[in-house]
């Protein structure tokens, strides 16, 4: 429930400072997570959910005065989950949601910048057997803008900090990166 408030709340937000924006930009994001969502720790429930492949997504940025703006992101990664001594696995879904302050450093060809704000995440198709996964954290990064016509593209390094316990027998990962590339207009 808390993520359905989030994602209206962001909306709202987005939406109001449209209304004061210089710019808006949307487009899209591609990237590599850098680590799995689970790692063992138990002899008796050997499980791993690990991403497989690449993250995707939309991404929008508010454009605000003094080089400062605002991004939400949606981003989706596929994962595979495996337990080992069941001998069962099957396909899963992450789903990010970070929404970011961002302040532009240099004005010029190129824009390196710095990110900060908090996000929230949504596992699909999972079994109930893994328990609850931390699902709320906060995001900082920073990156490079430029411009290549009238698309901006902008490789950046972001890291995650995901809050909550860790599942009941298993050391899930509260901690990760994740190297993007985003080609707006």
């Amino acid at each position: 429930m808390a993520h359905k408030h989030f994602v209206l709340l962001s909306l709202i937000l987005m939406l109001s400072l449209i209304v004061t924006a210089q710019s808006v930009s949307v487009g899209a994001k591609i990237g590599i997570p850098s680590v799995g969502l689970i790692d063992a720790t138990s002899p008796t429930t050997l499980q791993t959910l690990a991403a497989n492949g690449y993250q995707v997504g939309v991404s929008t940025e508010v454009h605000l005065p003094a080089r400062f703006g605002v991004e939400l992101d949606v981003l989706h990664s596929n994962a595979d989950y495996r337990r080992t001594l069941s001998d069962s696995s099957g396909p899963s879904g992450v789903w990010e949601f970070p929404l970011v302050a961002k302040y532009t450093f240099l004005s010029g060809a190129f824009h390196p910048y710095l990110e900060g704000g908090m996000a929230f995440r949504a596992l699909t198709s999972l079994p109930t057997t893994v328990g609850e996964i931390s699902k709320k954290g906060w995001v900082v990064g920073g990156g490079l803008e430029f411009r290549i016509g009238i698309f901006r593209l902008s490789p950046e390094l972001r890291f995650n900090n995901w809050n909550g316990p860790r599942v009941s027998s298993l050391n899930s990962n509260l901690r990760g990166a994740s190297v993007l590339l985003g080609l707006t207009f």
